[in-house]
């Protein structure tokens, strides 16, 4: 009975803290301090402390429940990029805690993966890793300018393309597409809810969600290559059971939807992860249409406000913060990727912009362009301009600051007055307000969407 009194006195809970920050808990390294580089793969980096070259040393702060006990410290690199000097061993006396110094000196530049092997007594050692970087840091990533530059081609592209009505989109029930002020609300409304719900039911909801969401990038997929027109130009068909006469092309472009999203689901690969979302934002901004500034400019206005309180507010009712939480446990092609090309960004890390960055202020380019073939104005031009400079801007912010920036706290309001301001100009603010009208007849294949519903 005495000997195991006495086991149970020498039980001790080794903890450790750096910066106030947890690092060994019961003896448990944290999970920050304990990555699994050996998973890592491009824009799926692992969840791991990295330090800039800026610093110099690491404080530690590390306690033990037994009294008078000491703790050895052995200090490595993986690539030998930087010079670790700490101590070889620590004594805790009273439990009371203590505190030592990890100090850098840079060798040579680079990312280098540093290990702290903790031993106390006669237990199991800890090890305890995360990264440090050597060398200059600044400059801009032009891996990000290169993520700008695909938005705006693609969403002006697919505004452009959203006044010519497409082969698969002729048989779209009359108005099931058009957007009004009440869907407009309901996209608030709707979009909190499904945030709060996945916020909280996100493990369960992860892997339904992302089938859900690769069926709809196949279909994406090959509507985008039905914009290519090849049935006009190979019209062979084949009798397929079940579906009867059916062109090779459409074959074609169901096998390459099935085998981008096939191989994605099982590679994650940031470029298929793109491929699939912009397919999905194209078509959504081809299909879905406003048609007025009215609606438009209130969809735009809600979505602004709706950024602004997920992405800065919501941590204050629910604890944590809910956009950053659902973003960060979804790996779904909603967004699109980039790997940061700076020799001082993190490794694997990639830069990111959401769908929604592109697909909300794409509709509103929507209307702007079937309002300029019925009207033979420019007001696409304008609006495209107004994007670039509103996503340029969010980007300043980031760098300025180094922090996240929801980007329709920029385009919103930059497209929202920017139409006005150009109506105003041109005296046209009663025309966009109340939306398209039908002039005169045009031809097939170029028949505004607006146009298609009143022949």
């Amino acid at each position: 009975m005495f000997i195991l009194i006495s086991l149970l006195i020498q039980v001790s809970s080794l903890e450790m803290t750096t910066s106030s920050v947890s690092v060994i808990k019961d003896n448990k390294v944290e999970s920050y301090f304990s990555p699994d580089f050996s998973s890592e793969f491009q824009c799926h980096e692992s969840s791991s402390v990295s330090e800039s070259s800026k610093s110099l040393e690491r404080k530690f702060e590390v306690t033990s429940d037994l009294n008078n006990t000491i703790i050895t410290i052995e200090m490595s690199s993986e690539y030998d990029y930087v010079k670790l000097d700490a101590p070889n061993s620590i004594r805790i006396n009273n439990g009371k805690k203590t505190d030592f110094d990890v100090k850098y000196s840079c060798k040579s530049d680079g990312w280098d993966r540093v290990s702290m092997k903790i031993k106390e007594g006669d237990r199991e050692p800890i090890l305890v890793k995360w990264q440090k970087y050597c060398g200059n840091e600044g400059g801009f990533d032009f891996g990000l300018f290169g993520l700008l530059v695909c938005a705006i081609c693609v969403v002006g592209f697919a505004a452009d393309r959203a006044k010519i009505v497409s082969s698969w989109q002729e048989d779209i029930e009359d108005g099931a597409d058009v957007l009004t002020v009440y869907h407009a609300i309901g996209f608030v409304v709707v979009g909190s809810l499904f945030l709060i719900i996945l916020f909280f039911f996100i493990k369960y909801l992860a892997i339904v969600l992302e089938v859900l969401i690769l069926i709809f990038g196949a279909g994406s997929i090959i509507g985008v290559i039905d914009e290519l027109n090849l049935g006009t130009k190979f019209p062979q068909t084949t009798i397929l059971p079940y579906f009867g006469s059916t062109l090779y092309v459409a074959i074609f472009s169901a096998l390459v939807s099935l085998c981008i999203v096939t191989i994605y689901a099982f590679t994650k690969n940031w470029i298929l992860n793109n491929i699939i979302g912009l397919c999905f934002a194209y078509i959504m901004i081809k299909t879905v249409k406003i048609p007025s500034f009215k609606v438009g400019g209130l969809l735009l206005s809600l979505a602004f406000f709706y950024d602004i309180y997920w992405v800065f507010f919501s941590q204050y009712a629910f604890g944590a913060n809910v956009m950053v939480s659902v973003a960060s446990g979804l790996d779904l092609p909603i967004k699109l990727e980039c790997p940061r090309l700076l020799s001082s960004a993190i490794p694997y890390t990639c830069s990111m912009l959401g769908l929604g960055d592109l697909a909300l202020p794409g509709l509103f380019l929507a209307f702007a362009s079937r309002f300029d073939h019925i009207n033979s104005t420019s007001y696409l031009k304008v609006m495209i301009v107004c994007y670039s400079i509103a996503l340029f801007m969010c980007v300043g912010v980031l760098v300025i600051f180094n922090h996240p920036q929801p980007a329709l706290l920029y385009i919103s309001p930059m497209l929202v007055f920017g139409m006005l301001g150009f109506s105003l100009y041109r005296g046209e603010l009663g025309i966009i307000w109340k939306g398209l009208s039908v002039s005169r007849p045009l031809t097939a294949y170029e028949v505004p969407m607006e146009e298609m519903r009143n022949r």
